[in-house]
């Protein structure tokens, strides 16, 4: 009798510690969904980014893309991209030197960086970004040609009064 209710026990014990987690772990991800709704709000609400204009500035080499794309909206370019990845948070930004090229209209060049966070995920996904490229309009000119370093074929006119 004291085997049977030692043994009764443990099995209570095992139901409760097990039944226990199972309360945790839903929890847990009604927690998650929480924060990442709040998350997703966030980023509704987040600017679009603008061209990063650094003097010192010098091209470098990205993790791989393809650039797809690309048109302006306003003063905001939107860049269709394709790369490889599916595991980890990609990151973009658009940079200049704020050299520009003398030419009707001024040129200048743009390089879109691209930091996969060392995704090595096989998917191949495609995304639109979006920069604001208001900064880099050329004082004295009313349009600019922009280029995307890697990709010169496709000039895009800026126009802006």
């Amino acid at each position: 009798m004291k085997n049977l209710k030692h043994i009764l026990f443990v099995i209570g014990a095992f139901i409760m510690i097990s039944s226990s987690c199972k309360k945790r772990k839903g929890m847990e991800n009604s927690a998650d969904s929480q924060t990442h709704t709040k998350d997703d709000k966030m980023e509704e609400k987040n600017p679009i980014p603008s061209v990063v204009i650094d003097p010192t500035y010098q091209m470098k080499d990205t993790d791989r893309f393809t650039l797809l794309e690309s048109k302006l909206d306003g003063d905001n370019l939107i860049l269709l991209v394709q790369y490889g990845g599916g595991c980890e948070e990609h990151e973009w930004e658009l940079k200049t030197n704020g050299a520009y090229a003398k030419s009707l209209p001024p040129q200048v060049t743009l390089n879109l960086e691209h930091n996969a966070n060392g995704d090595m995920c096989r998917a191949l996904l495609t995304d639109t970004i979006e920069f604001n490229i208001e900064p880099i309009r050329y004082p004295g000119s009313l349009e600019l040609d922009v280029k995307i370093f890697g990709f010169e074929k496709q000039v895009i006119r800026y126009k802006y009064q």
